[in-house]
């Protein structure tokens, strides 16, 4: 899964990169998992009033996206797939680096399964996200200007939302 480059911000461009071949994920489709996610279970962990979500199905990944409209957007995603193959930590952070230079990586511990936290500097701004990694599960949650532990926990409600 891949965040689709439109800098919307640019981490809406790549919070999920672990595999290059993505199908559904298998305990609850799309819009329903997005739906597991609240709007203002998202907005408490960001400390700002978001909307949405907005659910996007695309090439077997689910998107789910909160946003906030106002003279400082923000744009967060959640985003769940499952890869063709069994995927790593390692694997997933080499697929990001090959898409983002000046990308920086640190092990994120506590989450049920291997992760890791990004972020990278675009202009004035720093895009982030968390990836767990669970055999070929891959769930991702990021945005920008967020702190590790927000993007943490976000990944955790992904988590408890999937299953």
């Amino acid at each position: 899964m891949a965040w689709k480059r439109s800098r919307v911000p640019a981490a809406a461009a790549l919070v999920v990169a672990c595999a290059a071949t993505v199908g559904a994920h298998a305990a609850t489709p799309g819009a329903a998992l997005c739906k597991r996610v609240s709007a203002s279970a998202v907005s408490a962990v960001v400390d700002a009033k978001l909307s949405g979500p907005t659910a996007r199905a695309s090439g077997g990944e689910t998107s789910c996206t909160y946003v906030r409209v106002s003279s400082q957007p923000l744009v967060v995603l959640i985003e769940y797939g499952t890869a063709g193959h069994t995927t790593t930590v390692a694997a997933a952070e080499a697929l990001l680096r090959r898409t983002e230079h000046g990308i920086h990586f640190t092990p994120v511990n506590g989450l049920g399964r291997p992760a890791f936290y990004w972020a990278f500097k675009v202009g004035s701004t720093t895009d982030s996200g968390v990836e767990a990694v669970g055999g070929s599960q891959v769930v991702a949650a990021g945005g920008t200007d967020l702190t590790l532990a927000q993007d943490r926990s976000l990944v955790q409600l992904a988590l408890r939302a999937a299953g």
